[in-house]
């Protein structure tokens, strides 16, 4: 191998450390985000998991001597 082959493969190599490095590193930020977040996610779910279920009023319907309800009407 000469210098120039060496050099090249020494670059290519720099690379894909770097590219390697910069992934480890948004991974990581990623999980210190997450390893933050955990305690506030634990609250929420049992906050959700342990409050009642509230019961949906059921919608407004129409009477049907509305206008709009009326076939017909004029």
């Amino acid at each position: 191998m000469n210098a120039f082959e060496i050099q090249k493969k020494f670059k290519i190599l720099n690379t894909i450390l770097a590219y390697l490095k910069s992934e480890h590193t948004f991974f990581h930020q990623g999980y210190d985000l997450v390893t933050d977040l955990d305690p506030l996610m634990k609250m929420i779910f049992s906050q959700v998991i342990l409050s009642p279920p509230s019961t949906p009023s059921p919608p407004s319907q129409p009477s049907p001597s509305s206008p709009t309800n009326r076939k017909g009407a004029e």
